[in-house]
């Protein structure tokens, strides 16, 4: 649900996400998140978080180090409205860390699938960090809202299984 929360509604048995992800300069980028099917629904829970090691932002040698951190607790749910037609919704609350400033906030994220055609088209739509976020301070910190579109075709073989995706 972390791309579009309406695929929630497509399970058909409880999955796990997790993800460990180190970039350069101490950097980290984390996350878990679980899903589940719930009679034609879907469920979904998760939790991410990046962190920066501590950095000196001056030129002074002998100053005080700061980091910075961000954590999402997020919820989901979605539903299938017909076979074709799946919508999906996340609820997240947003706690941001920069030196020794802290920054809450929350948001939400829309999405719908739709598969017009049966199965070999899919169509999705979603937006994304629908929410506040306060500020540091004085300094403000905008969600980056986020509004997306894709498409999907699915080529299957005889024995009805998906072997290639076609994305944009």
């Amino acid at each position: 649900f972390q791309w579009n929360p309406a695929g929630l509604a497509q399970l058909k048995y409880p999955e796990l996400t997790l993800l460990h992800l180190a970039y350069f300069a101490d950097i980290y980028d984390e996350c878990v998140g679980f899903g589940t099917p719930s009679r034609g629904q879907g469920l979904g829970l998760g939790l991410t978080w990046l962190n920066v090691a501590a950095f000196n932002s001056t030129l002074d040698p002998s100053a005080v180090k700061g980091s910075a951190s961000d954590y999402a607790l997020s919820g989901a749910y979605a539903l299938n409205l017909s076979k074709e037609l799946q919508i999906g919704g996340v609820v997240r609350t947003i706690l941001s860390n920069l030196a020794s400033n802290a920054s809450f906030g929350g948001s939400v994220d829309a999405g719908a699938l739709f598969t017009p055609f049966g199965r070999n088209l899919s169509l999705a739509v979603v937006a994304q960090n629908l929410g506040i976020q306060t500020a540091y301070e004085t300094q403000s910190d905008p969600l980056p809202i986020t509004l997306r579109f894709g498409a999907a075709f699915h080529l299957y073989r005889a024995n009805d299984e998906r072997w290639l995706n076609v994305v944009l």
